[in-house]
């Protein structure tokens, strides 16, 4: 899709797209044959190692799942230390208010703003950078590196 359009005038050395669309995969390995692309639930990254990726990317989806916060588990663990996480988010309320009008079918989820911050916060992700605008924030967030000492 389009981060996949973004992300590769980056020219990253690597680069795995999940979805659970299958035509958005298929599409999305037609235009960029040089990159992986999965059909997979951000909820369950288990064939990816702990510790294995540098960033991880999400471009407005984490809202569409139920269970947002198994989701940044599951990337955290996926991050090196000192990782980057980057992502882009409506807030809880417009999400709620556009689907009153629209009926989209968002799930019904706690999932906000207020919430992502206070989860970001018990999992070790340190808030870097956060921009709101009238219809996203964007958010750079990094997996500190704790060192436990006995």
């Amino acid at each position: 899709g389009y981060g996949a359009s973004l992300l590769n005038q980056l020219q990253p050395k690597s680069y795995i797209g999940l979805d659970v669309m299958t035509e958005q995969v298929e599409l999305a390995r037609r235009n960029y044959p040089r990159f992986e692309f999965l059909i997979q639930d951000a909820e369950d990254l288990s064939q990816f190692a702990d510790g294995s990726k540098d960033v991880v990317i999400i471009f407005g989806v984490l809202h569409h799942i139920p269970n947002w916060r198994k989701a940044i588990d599951e990337i955290t663990r996926v991050l090196k230390p000192n990782g980057s996480l980057f992502l882009e988010e409506p807030r809880g309320v417009d999400i709620k208010f556009f689907d009153s009008i629209f009926r989209w079918g968002h799930p019904d989820t706690d999932f906000g703003l207020k919430a992502l911050d206070e989860h970001l916060d018990k999992r070790e992700l340190k808030i870097v950078n956060k921009r709101w605008t009238p219809l996203l924030t964007m958010y750079h967030v990094r997996k500190i590196n704790s060192v436990k000492t006995v």
